[in-house]
């Protein structure tokens, strides 16, 4: 059985700097947006990928893939941001995967003001930092160890008890 797509971190940079350079041949602001936007996505689906091949592994049977998909789809944005931002549990990570973390943090607040805020103006130079944070930070976590990319994915997924 073969494994389905997936959204590739390395296609969503190709395609923020493609919108950058849209936006700076004509003027356009939405480009701006839909580039910073997608240079966030682009660690949003490094982090999903790399919690479910951790987690789960194997895609070569029926049921491989469910899990996998299971655990790609469980993370979420607000909670990953909120996990990523808690500096006591991430110091204890190595620098590569701190360094994701808070790179995560940080471009998915502005990812939620491109796409949400109206009023809020990006310049090219803000994009293109932007872009280059996502896949520095997409590459810091992918030369992590598996052991603390696995650690990292679990305590990213982890939902606290509310009692």
């Amino acid at each position: 059985m073969a494994a389905p797509p997936e959204l590739s971190s390395t296609d969503l940079i190709t395609l923020a700097l493609d919108l950058l350079r849209a936006a700076e041949r004509q003027r356009n602001s939405t480009c701006l947006r839909r580039a910073l936007s997608t240079a966030y996505y682009a660690m949003f689906h490094g982090l999903a990928r790399i919690a479910a091949d951790r987690l789960v592994g194997h895609r070569d049977t029926a049921a491989g893939i469910a899990a996998w998909a299971h655990v790609y789809c469980a993370l979420e944005h607000r909670h990953a941001r909120q996990q990523c931002l808690n500096a006591r549990a991430i110091a204890a990570y190595p620098v590569g995967v701190r360094r994701f973390a808070n790179r995560f943090a940080r471009l998915q607040q502005q990812r939620r003001r491109a796409d949400y805020d109206p009023t809020v103006a990006f310049t090219e130079q803000e994009v293109r930092q932007s872009i280059r944070v996502a896949a520095e930070g997409v590459r810091s976590l992918e030369r992590a160890s598996e052991e603390d990319q696995r650690a990292f994915a679990a305590w990213v997924l982890r939902s606290l008890r509310r009692n």
